[in-house]
């Protein structure tokens, strides 16, 4: 496959006014297609454009939110020839994908970063609230529960050389409170230690041990030379970071999250708790949470067609987190990963995209395009991403992530989509002929022109788009915006019409 060239076609958009090239180079660039429930969007521009990715050779990751989703695409994939690189995470599936054991593996052997994990459930976390508010206590309770993740995974790093969604929770679950006898709880004499107490045990006797083996190696005269305390530290520290770590993990837990506020600490806690129970249960932990993974989003590098069947209509919140935990490891996969000419390009594809959209989507955006990522996103309508995007100012966010799709395409619509769509098509002057004639005690007349600056389409033009079936013939119409280049060397948009496939209703 010649992916290196391109400016080669994957499609052409036909209309009565020119034929229109869609090429890798546009797939990068990222395309985004809106239109009503009924407007014939999925069995006409997305399978069309989903099917050419295919029929290329691209990778894809598919996120699901109605139970047909999955079956659908399967018969993408089988029409293109691409049955054999198809991998389905599901219930009754044989691949899974432990995506905390993924995140943790280093190619060096070591444990991944902490930020890293910390970074990826944060995001997930604050995707789940139905308030994604930003205000000044909104941005107190993310930090406290930033800290209080980062150091139960360093915790668990030191204690167990391991992460997992359990031992996150377990440990989360018996935090020291602020009704607890510190002294007694570290003491190390507790007949019933909690999780919380035998990680912490377990890591200081880790600690110690390497310490005395960092002490072993030491001559009697640089052990002289640390006998003051904060010399000995700083060298233990360096030798043995771990012991850092360790001190910084001792000092939140003894003072600082015991000193929080209830409100505070019972915010913290039940958004930890409530992001992660749903993960300890069937069929999410067995498939996402425990043993070896079989699959990786690395394999949609090889081709490999990634649908991850967790749908949202059956597996609700659960499913959106896990599906977000793996396009958000996806991303981070296809962007680290070496990109020459014949890199084999990705495509995310996800229909009822407003479910698995998040904040950090703009950034990734900014740089999809150099990663050789195309990004294919389906919706009713422009309010759905402002509901997505939450927070004090949703519609300028939405618009920035909007702004980075240079295809955009426009089904039968309605409101306030539509009117967005008139005003990115822009303003034109168009030619006014004028003509007026008086009957007084003489007849006259007079007729001239002049030019008006207008809407080029209307916003009600949209609202007015075949939308298939038989009473339009199977017909499908469809406003496509291009950025750049002007299509047909004029224009930057162009109206285009598809013959419904009967395949894909919607």
């Amino acid at each position: 496959m010649k992916w290196y060239d391109i400016n080669q076609p994957l499609l052409k958009f036909k209309s009565s006014k020119v034929d229109t090239a869609f090429t890798i180079k546009d797939s990068f660039e990222a395309v985004s297609i809106m239109g009503s429930t009924g407007s014939g969007k999925t069995s006409t521009s997305f399978s069309q454009i989903a099917s050419a990715y295919l029929s290329h050779g691209y990778g894809a990751l598919l996120l699901t939110v109605k139970k047909t989703d999955k079956s659908d695409f399967l018969k993408l994939c089988e029409q293109t020839g691409r049955m054999d690189h198809v991998r389905v995470i599901g219930v009754g599936q044989p691949y899974k994908f432990n995506f905390l054991e993924y995140e943790c593996q280093q190619p060096d052997g070591s444990l991944g970063l902490t930020e890293n994990i910390v970074d990826l459930l944060t995001s997930v976390i604050n995707a789940g609230l139905d308030d994604k508010g930003s205000s000044s206590e909104d941005s107190f309770w993310s930090d406290a529960l930033t800290m209080v993740l980062s150091s139960v995974i360093d915790l668990c790093k030191i204690a167990y050389q391991t992460v997992t969604v359990q031992l996150i929770y377990d440990i989360g679950q018996s935090l020291p409170k602020k009704e607890d006898n510190l002294k007694e709880l570290l003491a190390g004499d507790t007949k019933t230690p909690t999780a919380f107490q035998k990680a912490y045990f377990k890591a200081r006797k880790n600690i110690v041990q390497q310490a005395g083996e960092w002490e072993s190696k030491l001559s009697q005269e640089r052990l002289d030379e640390l006998e003051d305390n904060e010399r000995y530290e700083d060298a233990l520290f360096e030798a043995v970071p771990d012991a850092r770590t360790f001190k910084m993990i001792d000092q939140f837990f003894v003072e600082t999250l015991k000193n929080l506020a209830d409100r505070t600490r019972s915010v913290v806690d039940f958004k930890l708790m409530g992001f992660l129970f749903p993960l300890l249960k069937s069929p999410i932990y067995p498939l996402f949470c425990m043993g070896k993974s079989n699959i990786t989003p690395d394999m949609c590098s090889d081709g490999a067609i990634i649908i991850i069947d967790m749908p949202t209509k059956e597996y609700f919140q659960a499913g959106r987190s896990i599906q977000l935990i793996f396009k958000l490891l996806f991303q981070r996969a296809m962007e680290r990963r070496p990109i020459n000419l014949q890199t084999r390009p990705v495509a995310l594809i996800s229909d009822e995209a407003q479910t698995f959209i998040v904040n950090k989507d703009l950034n990734f955006q900014l740089t999809a395009r150099s990663s050789k990522i195309a990004i294919l996103y389906v919706t009713q309508n422009i309010l759905n991403y402002y509901s997505a995007m939450g927070g004090k100012n949703p519609e300028y966010l939405a618009k920035s992530l909007l702004a980075n799709f240079t295809t955009k395409i426009f089904h039968c619509n309605t409101g306030e989509t539509n009117e967005w769509a008139s005003s990115l098509i822009g303003e034109d002057y168009f030619l006014d002929q004028n003509y007026s004639s008086t009957y007084s005690k003489e007849y006259s007349q007079s007729n001239g022109a002049s030019y008006s600056l207008r809407r080029i389409l209307r916003p009600e033009v949209f609202s007015k788009l075949k939308m298939g079936s038989e009473i339009s013939n199977n017909l499908v119409e469809a406003i496509i915006h291009k950025q750049g280049n002007p299509i047909d060397g004029v224009d930057n948009h162009l109206l285009v019409t598809f013959r419904q496939s009967p395949r894909i209703a919607g």
